[in-house]
């Protein structure tokens, strides 16, 4: 006890000594790593654990293995890239994480791997931002995304279903808030004993999966910003950790028994889960586009001084496992994704995570993802640091992705999308020529669940456990609940038809000249 008094006092002195840190100093990747999808390496190999593979020269570019994620079979990730078109047919393609030999920066390193023949890609080990904006009114106390959507028309017909399952790819979940506890998903035996059969390094084992809620898949974070992959912990049904100031520095220190209890490092993913589905017609709280569903966390986020972040490689990870559970006959309908950063398409297109959000999409699961918060036009942004580049993951272009741009509502009520120059915040971005851009939905005030408590200098929580908070974080989970609310309704209809039905019923009157390529989302006039 005395020592993790110590190392408290100690972190709370250190993070006096460091100033804070704006979006521009937080460094945009994990120094001297990348991810790279390679021909070549056996599958007895690609399946290594991170444990086992640490340290293990591959040969390329004098770098060493970090860990291996799941292969990839080459015919399940062609594409329209010219590259990838000339690729052996059923060949599988090793994802592996590297770190580059001491003295060698991220840019040469990622300049020599490229160089190898067996090479497919090299990206740097991004670290992604979750896409919300600070937490405004703490006196809002109405929801105006449901009928905004026209949810409430659809609940006459149908408020949801414990047979639908949606994956929160986020910071976490609060599982046993009491608005979201009745519909987390929790695994049984058969699945999770399937899910540690294709994969038994994806997990610890001191955490039993069955009867856990979902997976947290982070990294120890350093004062450098230099992260070290944990294994993969199962989280809940434990109750979390919510108000001892002493548990707090177990998010990267402790037992993984008591890691598993952390819940939402940053409280971002609950506010989203709240919004796809927490507990609806209970007397308490607020209503999800769901009133019943069953959501399971996915956390890749870490915690830094820089605040909740999620590297690529976790969020990989996260992805391995939602692809997993899928295969295991879990009934994973949408995923809903609100992070990312803006990058080079030429670094993105055909890198290891490209592969993999198609991956997640071709397990017929709708991906449902923000389309960030700079307020810029993707086709063309003018931003300094954007300039060039594109907002990834949500310009990732698959047969079942979705980009999501936020809605806000005048005091007459009208909905506007909420971009530069349109009375609001102006942080939402969108595309002039709708190609990078589907649909928006309501984002700005959104009121929703929350950490009820104080955690690392987190500000997304509130002793009420609700909180009013705006960005496309807030508007991509309205469209993952509509997906989930419309596979409820129509549970044969596929990802791709509920796609589609969501794109046609849209309301093409707002939001779609100039920002997007279907206009509002409209869950009524999708069903």
């Amino acid at each position: 006890m005395k020592l993790k008094i110590l190392l408290a006092v100690l972190a709370l002195a250190l993070a006096q000594l460091v100033p804070a840190a704006s979006a521009e100093e937080a460094p945009r990747y994990a120094e001297g790593e990348a991810i790279v999808v390679m021909r070549g390496e056996s599958g007895a190999s690609a399946a290594a654990s991170a444990k086992n593979a640490a340290g293990q020269s591959l040969g390329l570019a004098e770098g060493s293995v970090i860990q291996y994620f799941n292969p990839i079979k080459e015919d399940e990730t062609q594409t329209s890239a010219a590259s990838r078109a000339a690729s052996a047919e059923n060949e599988t393609l090793t994802v592996v994480h590297m770190r580059a030999p001491e003295g060698m920066t991220t840019e040469e390193f990622i300049e020599k791997l490229r160089a190898e023949p067996n090479v497919v890609s090299a990206m740097p080990n991004y670290i992604m931002q979750a896409q919300s904006v600070t937490p405004d009114d703490e006196h809002w106390a109405e929801q105006w995304g449901p009928a905004a959507i026209r949810a409430p028309e659809l609940w006459e017909r149908g408020t949801g279903s414990e047979e639908v399952v949606v994956a929160v790819i986020d910071s976490g979940v609060i599982y046993d808030h009491p608005d979201l506890a009745g519909n987390m998903y929790t695994f049984d035996e058969a699945a999770a004993n399937a899910i540690i059969s294709e994969n038994p390094d994806m997990l610890t084992g001191d955490v039993p999966l069955a009867g856990s809620h979902g997976a947290w898949f982070h990294s120890e974070i350093s004062l450098l910003g230099l992260g070290t992959p944990h294994t993969g912990v199962p989280i809940g049904p434990q109750p979390t950790m919510q108000g001892d100031e002493d548990e707090q520095w177990y998010i990267d220190s402790g037992t993984m028994q008591e890691m598993s209890r952390i819940g939402d490092v940053e409280g971002h993913g609950t506010h989203v889960a709240g919004i796809i589905g927490a507990v609806g017609n209970n007397a308490r709280g607020v209503a999800g586009i769901n009133w019943k569903v069953r959501i399971m966390a996915v956390n890749v986020f870490s915690s830094s001084i820089f605040g909740g972040r999620a590297e690529t490689s976790d969020i990989i990870r996260g992805i391995d496992f939602v692809v997993a559970a899928k295969r295991a006959g879990v009934n994973i309908r949408a995923a809903n994704i609100s992070l990312g950063g803006w990058f080079s398409p030429s670094e993105m297109e055909g890198s290891a995570y490209d592969y993999k959000i198609k991956e997640l999409s071709d397990a017929g699961i709708l991906v449902c993802m923000a389309a960030g918060n700079d307020g810029q036009d993707i086709d063309a942004p003018t931003d300094g640091m954007a300039r060039g580049q594109r907002f990834y993951p949500a310009s990732f272009r698959h047969e079942n992705t979705l980009s999501v741009g936020a809605l806000m509502r005048n005091a007459d009520g009208t909905l506007v999308p909420d971009t530069p120059g349109n009375g609001g915040i102006g942080y939402s971005d969108y595309s002039s020529s709708g190609e990078w851009v589907d649909i928006f939905a309501p984002g700005t005030a959104i009121y929703s669940t929350c950490r009820t408590t104080y955690l690392l200098n987190r500000q997304t929580f509130d002793e009420s456990g609700y909180i009013s908070a705006s960005g496309t974080s807030m508007a991509a989970p309205h469209v993952t609940g509509a997906a989930a609310l419309l596979a409820s309704l129509m549970p044969g209809k596929s990802a791709s038809e509920i796609k589609q039905m969501i794109l046609d019923g849209a309301d093409g009157g707002t939001a779609r000249e100039g920002f997007s390529r279907y206009g509002a989302l409209d869950v009524y006039e999708a069903w």
